[in-house]
């Protein structure tokens, strides 16, 4: 099992390794009414680079909800297939 995780996990890192090269640039800007970032500001903030990392940081939810959401309607896996992903990286922060 730990290696279907660390499978998991390897492919979430190539995934906001990608999206990080190309980040959505022409996104609106933050909203004054809600107080959400901005796409831009997301992706410009350095810690995003480390959201999958061993230690987990104030990036991380987002961006694994972010890979969890693409793998649900890009790539059209099941619910199942996301939990998975999800308890990848539940094992994956809490193994350091």
């Amino acid at each position: 099992m730990m290696e279907n995780y660390s499978g998991q996990v390897h492919q979430g890192c190539e995934w906001l390794k990608h999206s990080l090269e190309d980040p959505f640039a022409d996104e609106g800007s933050a909203s004054e009414d809600t107080g959400c970032h901005s796409m831009e500001e997301f992706y410009n903030d350095p810690l995003s680079k480390d959201a999958f990392g061993h230690i987990p940081n104030e990036c991380s939810n987002e961006e694994l909800s972010l890979y969890l959401a693409w793998k649900g309607f890009q790539d059209n896996v099941h619910k199942g297939m996301i939990e998975g992903i999800r308890a990848a990286f539940k094992w994956h922060w809490d193994s350091t």
